[in-house]
């Protein structure tokens, strides 16, 4: 099955919603002033462990977030809603990258108790507790799926200055089956690309730093598709390649760092 098969309207109904139900858009600005527009600064996955809710992000993402003393939330393709002061969240930085290809790169933003309940009435949470089977590397690879990766495109974010607000839209992109593989305690992968001029597919992910990479599977009958499984957050996106004629390489984390490395970190320190 190829993606350009799948027909839009069960993308848009059936593949691209639960996944953004887990993901959202971070922006960060210095004023706190509605008439003075956030900047984007990176994406996040919404994950929950020990009764604790946090954004699973890149850490580059926090290190862009530190300087500003407000920051802002988009829970879907809305305009940036409400700003809270910084100092609500805790920052943690759960691997510093050694450099921005070669990570590590992995950070966790908590979500207060004071602001958790709007986060809960709009979004869902991916439980890191009970995911060891989605650590298995050759397990994932071995049956078909769908790969997409998750987050706020920059070039995409539309500032309307003579109406005072800026629109951030959560996009979906699949690409092509991830190479998986292992360095020290953390798992990462790569994902080629490509750029079509017929389709929504950006120049550049500039944005999705710290969104998800995920994986489902549909089955295809006699022109009827079906979900037969939901989406998983299988890893975290933080650098993408030059573009190489038509295609990028787009790297982040696998399984392995989210469910193993992050869980031991909150167990730790949190």
């Amino acid at each position: 099955m190829y993606v350009k098969d799948i027909p839009r309207e069960f993308w848009e109904d059936s593949i691209v919603p639960p996944i953004n139900h887990h993901s959202i858009a971070i922006l960060a600005s210095k004023t706190g002033n509605p008439s003075d527009p956030p900047e984007l600064r990176g994406s996040g996955s919404l994950v929950q462990y020990n009764d604790m809710y946090f954004i699973l992000t890149a850490q580059h993402v926090i290190k862009h977030l530190k300087p500003y003393p407000f920051i802002s939330f988009v829970f879907g393709e809305e305009i940036y809603r409400m700003m809270h002061k910084s100092s609500l969240f805790t920052y943690y930085e759960v691997a510093t990258p050694l450099s921005d290809v070669d990570g590590p790169d992995v950070g966790l933003i908590s979500i207060p108790e004071i602001v958790i309940g709007r986060f809960i009435q709009k979004k869902s949470f991916v439980n890191l507790g009970n995911k060891d089977y989605l650590t298995n590397h050759e397990s994932l690879l071995e049956k078909n799926g769908l790969w997409i990766i998750a987050g706020a495109v920059g070039e995409l974010t539309k500032l309307e200055l003579e109406k005072e607000r800026m629109i951030v839209a959560l996009m979906c992109y699949a690409g092509g089956t991830p190479n998986l593989f292992g360095v020290d305690d953390y798992d990462y992968y790569e994902m080629e690309t490509e750029y079509k001029p017929d389709t929504m597919t950006p120049n550049t992910f500039g944005g999705m730093s710290g969104g998800g990479l995920w994986k489902l599977r549909i089955a295809e009958n006699k022109g009827s598709y079906e979900l037969t499984e939901q989406p998983k957050l299988i890893g975290i996106n933080y650098h993408e390649s030059d573009r190489i004629e038509n295609i990028r390489t787009v790297r982040g984390h696998g399984p392995k760092t989210i469910y193993s490395v992050v869980k031991d970190y909150v167990d730790k320190f949190v």
